[in-house]
């Protein structure tokens, strides 16, 4: 179960390919317009990496105090579920095409919540296991982000949703992982 502890930033979890179908560019800009803490950590490489980078310097995210973004790229995948136990909070903000099916399934077996835009996901997450921004503009998805982020209770009670509805991998343990 996820527990966001008292002053915990809101930790961010982009496990994807960095591209415009993906739609990067709009939630680099969600980021930059959020209000509340938080640290996104982006696994996955693409045609989008280097505009996302220039776009996170620019706007002063990946060095801030309170808000900050992590490029690791293309990392082994048993690395990606290492990195994922880690988070609050799975995004997927592709909108009317793409399901993400292997991101949805890794964020549900660790008891992960999912952030969207596109309310046909809501078919492959479990029904109170995720937060849907109201529509898919950048200021829309960074008031869901941000609301969210001010709840912090809502990540644990959205986890339980999750470990109630599928088999949740608690201890998961990848051969070479560190802990």
């Amino acid at each position: 179960i996820r527990k966001v502890e008292e002053g915990d930033k809101l930790r961010i979890f982009w496990n994807s390919r960095l591209s415009r179908e993906k739609r990067i560019m709009p939630f680099m800009e969600a980021l930059s317009l959020m209000r509340e803490p938080f640290c996104c950590t982006f696994v996955g490489d693409g045609n989008g990496l280097k505009s996302a980078r220039r776009f996170a310097e620019k706007h002063n995210l990946m060095h801030g105090k309170n808000q900050q973004v992590v490029f690791c790229g293309r990392v082994p995948h048993e690395e990606v579920l290492d990195k994922m136990i880690k988070q609050h909070l799975s995004v997927t903000v592709s909108y009317g095409f793409d399901t993400q099916g292997l991101t949805l399934l890794e964020a549900e077996a660790t008891g992960l919540p999912v952030f969207f835009c596109d309310p046909d996901m809501k078919e492959n997450v479990p029904k109170g296991g995720f937060v849907m921004a109201d529509g898919c503009s950048p200021a829309q998805m960074a008031h869901a982000l941000d609301t969210i982020a001010r709840n912090p209770k809502e990540i644990e009670k959205m986890s339980k949703e999750i470990a109630e509805k599928t088999h949740v991998f608690e201890n998961v343990k990848v051969k070479g992982s560190k802990d």
